[in-house]
C-alpha cells in the first residue's frame, strides 16, 4: 500500500505539475490612465476629468459657458488578477449620463468600449442614450482570452469617447508559465504554434489566437485578418486578397505568402 501511495504521489507531482504550468495571464501593476485632466477644443468645448479610480472615471464637458453641458461616468468591474486562455472573462461595464443640458437639441454621441489593445479585439462597445440618467450595461458575450508566449504582454483598455480626446484606463497582463501550445487542424492533426512576432524587411508583424477563427494575422500597417491552417505546412489569411495563402518553411519559422511577402520569426521565438 505504501508503495502504491508513493507511486501515486510521484505520478501526481510529475504529470499534474505540467497542467499547472500550461500558462496564464497575470495582472501587472494597478493600471494606467491615458487621459488629459483638462482640455480645451478650438470650437468652444471645455472639459475635465472630475474623478477617477481603478474601477471608474467621471468626465464633464461644456460648450461656451454652459449652453450645452454633459457629464458621464464609466464603471467597470474589478479586473481579475489572472486570466486563463480560452476562458470567457467576466469583464463587465456600466456607462451613465449623470447630467445633460442640451436646449439646442444637438446630436451628441458618447461611446464606451472595452478591448484588447494589440491587435484590436473588442470585448464590448456601445453608445449611451443622450438624456440625463441614460445608462448602458455591457458585458463580454463572445470573445475568449487568447493564449500567449513567454515574455508577451496583453493590455485591456476601457475607453470613454465623446469628451474631447479618448479617456483610457489600461491594464497590462504578463504571460507566465509555459509557452503557447501546439495547435490542431480541423482533422485533429497537430500544427506548429505560430503566435508571436514576425519580421519582414525591418517591420514587425504579429500572429495571435483568434476567437471565431484559430489565428489572427496583423501586419506592420495595423491591418488584421482572420486565419486558419489549411494543413500542417500552409495557412490562409481569410480577409487579405480574397484569401491569401502562405506556406510554412524552416520548421514553422518562415511563412512565404503567395503575394511574394516573406515573414520570418525572430530566432529567440522560434521552435
Amino acid at each position: 500500500m505504501n508503495r502504491l501511495l508513493l507511486a501515486f504521489i510521484c505520478f501526481f507531482l510529475t504529470f499534474g505539475g505540467f497542467s499547472a504550468e500550461a500558462g496564464q495571464w497575470r495582472l501587472a501593476g494597478s493600471g494606467t490612465f491615458v487621459a488629459q485632466d483638462h482640455w480645451t477644443e478650438g470650437d468652444g468645448w471645455v472639459g475635465r476629468v472630475e474623478d477617477r479610480s481603478q474601477d471608474h472615471i467621471v468626465v464633464s464637458q461644456s460648450f461656451r459657458g454652459g449652453q450645452v453641458a454633459k457629464t458621464a461616468r464609466l464603471d467597470w468591474t474589478g479586473l481579475p488578477q489572472t486570466l486563463q486562455p480560452s476562458e470567457l472573462p467576466p469583464l463587465q461595464g456600466r456607462g451613465a449620463i449623470v447630467q445633460m443640458v442640451n436646449p439646442s437639441g444637438w446630436a451628441i454621441q458618447t461611446q464606451i468600449y472595452c478591448f484588447i489593445k494589440t491587435p484590436y479585439q473588442p470585448f464590448w462597445e456601445g453608445t449611451l442614450p443622450m438624456q440625463q440618467g441614460g445608462a448602458l450595461e455591457l458585458r463580454n458575450t463572445g470573445l475568449r482570452i487568447p493564449e500567449g508566449l513567454a515574455g508577451s504582454k496583453m493590455t485591456i483598455v476601457y475607453r470613454l469617447l465623446g469628451f474631447g480626446p479618448a479617456k483610457d484606463a489600461e491594464f497590462t497582463y504578463e504571460w507566465i508559465g509555459g509557452p503557447s501550445v501546439v495547435g490542431t487542424r480541423s482533422d485533429g492533426g497537430q500544427v506548429p504554434a505560430l503566435e508571436g512576432t514576425w519580421a519582414y524587411k525591418g517591420t514587425v508583424n504579429t500572429i495571435s489566437r483568434g476567437s471565431g477563427e484559430p489565428l489572427v494575422f496583423t501586419n506592420y500597417g495595423g491591418s488584421s485578418s482572420r486565419g486558419r491552417f489549411i494543413d500542417a505546412s500552409s495557412v490562409v489569411a481569410i480577409d487579405w486578397e480574397g484569401g491569401l495563402r502562405g506556406s510554412l518553411h524552416d520548421g514553422g519559422n518562415t511563412i512565404r505568402w503567395a503575394n511574394g511577402t516573406v515573414w520570418f520569426r525572430p530566432r529567440s521565438e522560434g521552435r
